[in-house]
């Protein structure tokens, strides 16, 4: 998949904007990611690889996160996929982006 800022000719169209926080860590994005789920948004980050977000889904202290595409359909009384929640994907993904809808 990939992202552009330019419509034409892309087959989805998102409205989104830049994320304007940065965190070294995901420890001290946890504040905001907490922020954004409360706030209602669906919000995903993304690891290149899956081994770098269990290990950071370890180091999580108040939120938990559900992988993408894992969990919602099998496990009772798990958050529907687009509800407010926070969720992990294995993606490349240089810079974050929010989108209101």
């Amino acid at each position: 998949m990939w992202l552009s800022a330019h419509s034409s000719g892309q087959e989805i169209e998102l409205r989104a904007q830049s994320a304007d926080t940065a965190a070294r860590s995901l420890a001290e994005a946890e504040p905001e990611l907490e922020k954004l789920v409360r706030s209602g948004y669906r919000t995903v980050v993304a690891f290149p690889r899956r081994g770098e977000g269990e290990r950071a889904a370890y180091n999580l202290g108040r939120l938990k996160a559900a992988w993408l595409g894992e969990g919602a359909a099998t496990d009772a009384g798990a958050a529907a996929p687009l509800d407010p929640s926070l969720r992990f994907a294995a993606a490349s993904l240089r810079e974050g982006f929010v989108a209101p809808s």
